[in-house]
């Protein structure tokens, strides 16, 4: 019995290493690339491009490995390898979404431009691609020229329209809602939010989020709102000095007893975690003199 288990482990053995052999660098590219081996992924791509110049999948890999790696100057050999790949083959939507994304990264003169039109490339080639709809939503906010945050709203719709649980989408659509400020858009921020924290409850960046819309709507109840979920994130990223400052911001907003103390000790601990933030700084002084009096 011991003897057959062994024959079986080294007829194993033979099988993996004959098969190891068979691979082509293309293959071996690509399991290096899932691996997150990226200077190997990157060699063997090299070389499948070496012996088929025409391969746009290499192409296209090569210029995800060099996207991922993130080195100085990766970014654009991705967008010229991503660039190849579309010459090669036109019709593959997922090179003019990665070419995008590399574009949205980059974020040099006019890169926005680009990758919104990458994205629309992508989203033509495929309707039903919620990512595609998602970045361009964030190409439009981020380039912000007129009638870009209606815009990016319309494609955070249509990406959450998609996938319902695109937490991207959801909070990045929130914070759009906020910065627009239009009748009923505080409320619409706050319902993305509560699906984001719904999907993910330990999202810091959600509670703080919605805990901003609560101190901007100021509705009665909504500063406790605020400070409950400012807390909340705090309690889920005790490393971020803004988090600290906006609760310290609400406590003397509120000024009930003691929320003065709480909003220097929230001061102090922004301080502590970013000792140039000058917002802090100042407010400090100021609650402190108060609280003296």
């Amino acid at each position: 019995m011991k003897q057959t288990a062994f024959v079986a482990i080294l007829l194993f053995a033979l099988t993996f290493s004959i098969n190891a052999q068979e691979e082509t660098p293309f293959q071996r590219g690509v399991r290096y690339f899932n691996d997150e081996e990226f200077d190997h992924a990157i060699a063997e791509l090299t070389e499948a491009i070496r012996t088929n110049p025409n391969d746009a999948n290499s192409f296209l890999y090569r210029g995800l490995a060099y996207q991922n790696r993130n080195q100085s100057g990766d970014i654009n050999r991705a967008i010229e390898d991503h660039t190849v790949a579309i010459r090669l083959n036109p019709n593959d939507a997922d090179t003019f979404y990665n070419r995008g994304l590399a574009y949205q990264n980059r974020n040099k003169s006019g890169d926005l431009n680009r990758a919104i039109e990458d994205y629309e490339a992508a989203i033509l080639l495929n309707p039903n691609d919620a990512r595609a709809y998602s970045n361009r939503g964030a190409a439009y906010q981020t380039r912000n020229q007129s009638g870009d945050l209606n815009r990016a709203i319309e494609d955070y719709t249509m990406a959450i329209r998609i996938d319902p649980t695109h937490k991207e989408a959801l909070v990045n659509r929130g914070l759009a809602y906020i910065i627009r400020n239009q009748s009923g858009d505080f409320d619409r921020a706050i319902a993305d939010l509560n699906e984001v924290i719904r999907l993910n409850p330990h999202d810091a960046h959600a509670f703080y989020s919605r805990g901003y819309a609560y101190r901007t709507r100021n509705q009665s109840g909504d500063l406790n709102r605020a400070i409950e979920d400012y807390t909340e994130a705090i309690r889920l990223n005790s490393n971020n000095a803004d988090l600290f400052y906006n609760r310290g911001n609400c406590y003397v907003t509120r000024n009930q007893s003691g929320d003065l103390n709480r909003a220097i000790a929230d001061y102090e601990a922004a301080i502590r975690i970013n000792p140039n933030h000058t917002h802090a700084r100042g407010l400090l002084e100021a609650v402190r003199n108060s609280a003296d009096r």
